[in-house]
């Protein structure tokens, strides 16, 4: 956390450090400081995106600060946006599992992680996404499809 707070000393205005120190809170359990840190991301993050509209990343990002913030359908129109625009890329795939997760969809969730998977996406850094342990814990995800 002193990593992030420290980085928005030397650079207020990077949406991607708010958004990770936006996690830490979460993670901590730490609502209050959270729900503001998210929402400054999301302020940083859409004006970047009006700057690059194409960067998959960018739209993942957005996506899953906007579900930790239930708003679910602004979540899925940027991860649809991100998909769209790189329907191959792991990375893209497994944070619609955390998207999808995130907003109580759970069978989306689990597709979208095995194609994270299918695509090259460790599963390893899925169990290491403290987002995504239950999903991963799921008797489904090792089931055949």
């Amino acid at each position: 956390m002193k990593a992030y707070r420290k980085a928005l000393e030397l650079d207020d205005k990077d949406w991607m450090v708010w958004g990770n120190l936006a996690y830490v809170y979460a993670w901590m359990g730490m609502a209050v400081p959270a729900a503001p840190t998210f929402a400054r991301a999301i302020e940083l993050a859409e004006a970047a995106r009006k700057e690059s509209p194409r960067d998959e990343q960018l739209h993942c990002s957005l996506a899953t600060y906007y579900a930790k913030t239930n708003q679910p359908r602004l979540a899925v129109e940027r991860l649809e946006t991100a998909i769209a625009l790189s329907p191959g890329v792991g990375t893209v795939q497994a944070s619609g599992a955390e998207v999808y997760e995130q907003i109580g969809q759970r069978e989306k969730a689990i597709e979208l992680a095995r194609k994270a998977i299918d695509l090259g996406f460790p599963r390893q850094r899925l169990q290491r996404n403290p987002e995504l342990s239950r999903l991963v814990a799921d008797p489904r995800m090792h089931a055949t499809p």
